[in-house]
């Protein structure tokens, strides 16, 4: 064994007997060698064949924290025919240290053994070391120490220096997205035989985040930590980023802290985009619409339009409650026409990240005469004013028509001589107008249809055909 600095250890030695070992007092020398340096120890052994008893205690060894108290087990067994009372009794235990035993008297039946229940304390200022305690096991009114009324057994008491626990927790970082959970197993190890009940609990929590402990008491004892389930849950309030979390211990007036990192992450955002249409012309209105998910009301969309030479401007429309949003835009005549772009952006923020959609393309137009002009009504009558031309220009070409017959006939009449002026017969003063002398017509026939016409006439009444000169 190796004893540590200033302190001790300890070891077992069971001697055996056997049927034929002889009935006698028996004095044995243990020795220990270490170091360059050698040391010895005397010990006594009674070997009898009377009706006796034998006391002995388990477990051998404890580790017992300043300020807490450990149990063992006393057993007294019959040997032969016994079974008496026998008195139970640490003797002189070191300061700082004391004992009870239930029940102090036992008496074991023949051929088996009674129990005992010894139960240690060690008070806060017990210097720390190992200490070996000396169970007395006599029968009433024995005061003798080597006899066979009485009999010894003895326990080690481990006395640590520190006496605590310790809180680790794993993971020590991890991320969590907000209306997520993150999961943390909190373990508490005893050190120098701690085992009271420690309560968890959490500090520098951040805004917004809520968090619980299954359960939020736990006992490690001196060969088993304890474990414990932290949850910790960040809601739409809490604001995304790196934070530092301790997770305390308390008990017996020790805290212990173990810090982990979290990550809280924004909650991702899409968004949408629709554009119906892929030409607008200068003066109409271009509407667009949205939405982004998940569904945010007031959520400010940054929709960002991009003229042909490359120049942008933003206009901002704000989400419904619904998380749907639209802008109207009407090209102006200081707009360029060409290819234009449109996309939508939301920078985030609070448990939001940001987002942006795909880049989509339209073209602005120059508008028509007729559309420049307002006068676009005559598009929707086109049809209809085709037609009412075609009927003017039908009826001005009858009337050309007609009017050049008219002339071609009067053209063909032969020229009637002009009145005569004769005097009136009732006064020699008075000249009146005679009546005309009609002469005889001189007619021809049309040498295309046969038609008799004038003879002076150049086009034939029925054929308009030319006549001959």
């Amino acid at each position: 064994m190796t004893p540590p600095a200033g302190g001790s250890e300890f070891a077992i030695i069971v001697v055996q007997t056997t049927g034929s070992t002889p009935v006698d007092t028996y004095q044995l020398t243990i020795s220990g060698t270490g170091g360059g340096f050698t040391d010895s120890a005397t010990v006594v052994l009674e070997v009898t064949y009377t009706t006796t008893f034998h006391a002995y205690v388990t477990p051998l060894s404890q580790t017992i924290g300043l300020g807490y108290s450990k149990q063992y087990q006393i057993a007294v067994a019959s040997l032969g025919d016994f079974s008496s009372p026998v008195a139970l009794s640490l003797m002189t235990p070191p300061y700082g240290i004391s004992y009870t035993i239930t029940p102090s008297t036992v008496t074991p039946p023949v051929g088996d053994a009674a129990t005992a229940t010894l139960e240690v304390s060690v008070s806060p200022d017990v210097t720390p070391d190992n200490y070996a305690l000396m169970v007395r096991a006599s029968l009433p009114d024995c005061f003798t120490t080597t006899s066979d009324c009485v009999d010894y057994s003895f326990v080690v008491v481990q006395v640590p220096s520190v006496t605590e626990f310790q809180i680790a927790v794993s993971p020590s970082t991890q991320s969590v997205a907000i209306n997520q959970d993150a999961s943390f197993t909190v373990q508490a190890a005893s050190v120098g035989g701690f085992y009271s009940d420690i309560q968890l609990n959490l500090n520098r929590v951040p805004a917004g985040v809520d968090f619980s402990f299954n359960p939020t008491t736990i006992t490690p004892t001196e060969t088993n930590p304890a474990t414990s389930t932290l949850t910790i849950s960040p809601s739409t309030s809490a604001l995304a980023g790196d934070y530092n979390v301790d997770v305390i211990g308390t008990s017996q007036g020790i805290t212990k802290t173990s810090t982990i990192t979290l990550t809280i992450a924004a909650i991702t955002t899409q968004l949408t985009l629709n554009v119906p249409t892929t030409a607008v012309k200068r003066g109409d209105t271009f509407t667009v619409s949205g939405s982004i998910s998940p569904v945010q009301s007031g959520a400010a969309i940054n929709l960002i339009y991009t003229r042909p030479d490359g120049s942008e401007f933003t206009r901002t429309v704000q989400t419904g409650p619904d998380g749907t949003f639209s802008d109207q835009y009407t090209p102006q005549t200081v707009d360029l026409v060409g290819p234009w772009k449109i996309r939508d952006e939301y920078v985030g923020g609070g448990a939001y990240s940001s987002s942006q959609s795909q880049v989509y393309d339209f073209q602005v137009v120059e508008t028509t005469f007729l559309e420049t002009y307002g006068l676009l009504w005559i598009a929707d009558y086109a049809l209809w004013i085709v037609l009412l031309i075609i009927v003017i220009v039908v009826v001005i070409m009858g009337v050309i028509v007609a009017l050049r017959r008219r002339s071609r006939e009067e053209k063909r009449r032969p020229s009637s001589p002009a009145p005569a002026l004769v005097p009136a017969p009732t006064s020699p003063s008075v000249w009146q107008r005679t009546p005309p002398v009609v002469a005889p017509t001189a007619t021809k026939v049309c040498f295309n249809c046969g038609q008799v016409i004038a003879a002076n006439a150049r086009f034939c009444d029925k054929c308009d055909a030319t006549q001959p000169a």
